[in-house]
């Protein structure tokens, strides 16, 4: 290599270090607040039980990859107990949340978490940076990771165990391994987009749909290619279908190449395997998984998982409203619900960015490489996108969009290279190519919470509550926030009333004196009467029509006395029965699911109050209806699921279930194998 090229090869080097160091020290300084979500407990302790026990029974709504990764960087004090039989998503949450806050400290699970999830998304980004580099050129990749290093949403994920930044960088890394498979078909290019698939297969199930996307997209380039005659292009064809088979095998090795759950033949789910089956709407997809799992094609605890997937953010788990730029839309979700997010997410800079690459295009000088790298992550995008289109599951807001974050930084890193061809001659002006990076870094520099940022179209970080609902606004992340607060403004042991998440084991292991508004089955406060402090979101103070609620009464005797992020801090009383009615139906569910013997009249009981106080709560419906059917009250039942169904949308697969079940006992009797509907809040 002579000196000119090696010293561009240096220099390419060390831009994209400079970049992955941006990407972590702006992610570090910006979640520096944060303590685990929600899900991460989840996470950590199933790694572990896969990585100690090879056992896949907890947590198979996720495949592996992160979680392994974690767990196997785990010291080897971490404490993981004996694992034992779960009945439903809650008890497993409790098992894993005790895993991850008593058995171990909390500061030490989420000091590991951070730390090998830093490794996992930094080499991710770092391959991708890369591969494009090898396709596109070092100023193509230059500017895709710069637009990946200063967006908030991406760096507020990149220290969290979670599965969304994972498999959107793991799909970007397909869709340019397959650009550079397409201009060499080579074995090095070649394994790297079999292992990139297998990576993205093994990190979350919705990479299915940008899979089919990007491979639609690669043998369309395998067909298409002049000047090679149809044997050779079959051969491409071959080549790609054995990626794909490749792909398959590195996922089952992220499972051991074990078939069932459990090293002894066992699959002790939350919720049996053929219930799970059962529980999907749609006969198509019942038959291709039943298919699937009968031939051994994918790891059971993966085609499990797949049916919650579809389930829960296809099928919708009984959502029924979509909260978007302040205005709320009934049934199925939008078309625009997704590309709105993206717009309420991502700094206007690189929104900008992104379309001044996109106009950059026009009439330039791509090369062939370049043209392929476009095509195989707008596949990605597109296909990314439509998958997105049939889901009802709105509930974890752009998270769930992130790989659509790839092909706009691709543009992004297109207006990079646009730049530094027209500046070729004048090398200093060449740092304009950052120009929209570098206005978006300054502007969100300040952010102390990256993943509550919002731009100024959705009202800004401090306003967007107003406009948003969903799980982009906040995680679960603010109990340490809480913690200091209390520690240095109230008097020690003043007991506060918690609206927030539902984290016992956390509340516990930091000893916070935080307190649900019912904590027993046969809690007597009908009234709801409460009195002290609270802590509460600061959406309570929006009106809510459709819920009969009316945040005037409800805080009419109420003092906002600080804030902390999305979070208000309260002081005063309030007289308000539907907070019992909501604090009672988690010890319903309690009852129901995780005794062995449930006394389901007083589930009944119960049930009849919160629907009384609540009637759009499906959730109780549902379970007031099957409490009274095993009772033998078939009229009772029938009137508690038309209740149910009244509030739903009327293709919600959970209506269409009920109506199946009241037409069935319109006679007055059960079928004879008649099983209790599924709550769809379960999921």
């Amino acid at each position: 290599m002579d000196l000119p090229r090696l010293r561009s090869f240096l220099s390419g080097w060390l831009l994209i270090a400079v970049l992955i160091a941006l990407a972590f020290g702006r992610s570090a300084a910006g979640t520096a607040r944060d303590g685990l979500t929600i899900d991460e407990p989840y996470h950590y302790t199933a790694g572990l039980s896969y990585q100690r026990f090879g056992d896949y029974r907890l947590n198979p709504e996720h495949p592996p990859l992160a979680k392994r990764w974690v767990a196997w960087l785990a010291p080897s004090r971490v404490v993981m107990p004996p694992l034992r039989v779960v009945h439903e998503k809650r008890d497993e949450r409790r098992f894993v949340q005790t895993v991850a806050y008593l058995d171990n400290p909390p500061a030490e699970t989420q000091a590991n978490i951070r730390r090998a999830m830093y490794l996992l998304n930094l080499a991710l980004l770092a391959a991708l940076g890369l591969v494009v580099w090898r396709v596109a050129g070092v100023w193509w990749s230059a500017g895709l990771l710069a637009w990946l290093a200063v967006e908030p949403t991406v760096g507020a994920h990149l220290p969290l165990l979670m599965t969304d930044l994972p498999v959107a960088l793991a799909l970007g890394l397909t869709a340019a391994c397959a650009a550079w498979l397409a201009s060499s078909w080579r074995w090095p290019a070649w394994c790297a987009f079999a292992i990139a698939a297998g990576l993205a297969l093994g990190a979350k199930h919705s990479a299915l749909g940008g899979l089919v996307g990007v491979g639609a997209a690669l043998l369309a380039l395998a067909l298409w290619t002049r000047g090679v005659a149809w044997r050779g292009r079959l051969q491409r064809v071959a080549a790609v279908c054995a990626a794909a088979v490749l792909s398959l095998g590195l996922l089952w090795a992220q499972y051991g190449f074990q078939y069932h759950a459990s090293p002894d033949d066992g699959d002790p789910f939350n919720r049996p395997f053929a219930d799970k089956i059962d529980d999907l709407a749609s006969p198509t997809q019942r038959a291709v998984l039943t298919f699937a799992d009968r031939v051994h094609l994918l790891p059971r605890p993966y085609v499990w998982g797949l049916a919650d997937t579809l389930r829960a953010g296809v099928e919708g788990r009984g959502q029924r409203t979509h909260k978007l730029f302040g205005h709320k839309y009934k049934g199925a979700p939008p078309w625009f619900f997704w590309p709105g997010e993206l717009l309420a997410k991502i700094p206007l800079p690189l929104l900008a960015g992104a379309l001044l690459g996109l106009l950059a295009l026009w009439r330039a000088p791509l090369t062939s490489n370049q043209r392929r790298l476009l095509v195989t992550m707008g596949a990605l995008g597109l296909a990314y996108w439509l998958s997105l289109l049939s889901s009802r599951g709105t509930y974890a807001g752009v998270r769930h969009a992130l790989p659509l974050f790839l092909p706009l930084a691709t543009l992004g890193g297109a207006l990079a290279w646009r730049a530094s061809v027209a500046l070729r001659h004048r090398q200093a002006l060449k740092p304009l190519a950052f120009a929209p990076a570098a206005l978006a870094l300054v502007m969100t520099v300040r952010e102390p919470r990256l993943y509550e940022y919002f731009n100024e179209l959705a009202g800004g970080s401090a306003n967007a509550w107003r406009n948003f609902s969903d799980e982009g606004v906040d995680l679960g992340q603010r109990f340490p926030e809480i913690e200091a607060y209390a520690n240095a403004h109230l008097p020690p042991g003043t007991p506060i009333y918690n609206a927030y998440m539902y984290m016992p084991e956390l509340i516990r292991a930091r000893r916070l004196n935080l307190h649900r508004y019912v904590e027993s089955v046969d809690d007597t406060n009908v009234a709801g009467h409460y009195a002290g402090w609270f802590v509460i979101p600061l959406d309570t103070q929006i009106p809510a029509p459709e819920y009969d609620y009316d945040p005037k009464k409800f805080l009419a005797h109420m003092t906002l006395v600080d804030r902390i992020g999305t979070l208000g801090v309260w002081r005063g009383e309030v007289d308000e029965p539907r907070l019992r009615a909501m604090g009672l139906f988690p010890m319903l569910i309690e009852e129901i699911y995780e005794k062995p013997r449930p006394d389901w009249r007083l589930v009944a009981q119960r049930c009849g109050e919160i629907v009384a106080r609540m009637p759009f709560h499906v959730g109780c419906a549902v379970e007031e209806g099957n409490a009274l059917a095993r009772l033998g009250d078939v009229a009772g039942a029938r009137k508690a699921w038309a209740q149910a169904r009244a509030t739903m949308p009327a293709d919600d697969p959970t209506v269409v279930q009920l109506l199946a079940l009241e037409r069935a006992s319109a006679n007055g009797k059960l079928p004879t194998h008649w099983r209790p509907v599924r709550d769809p809040w379960l999921e």
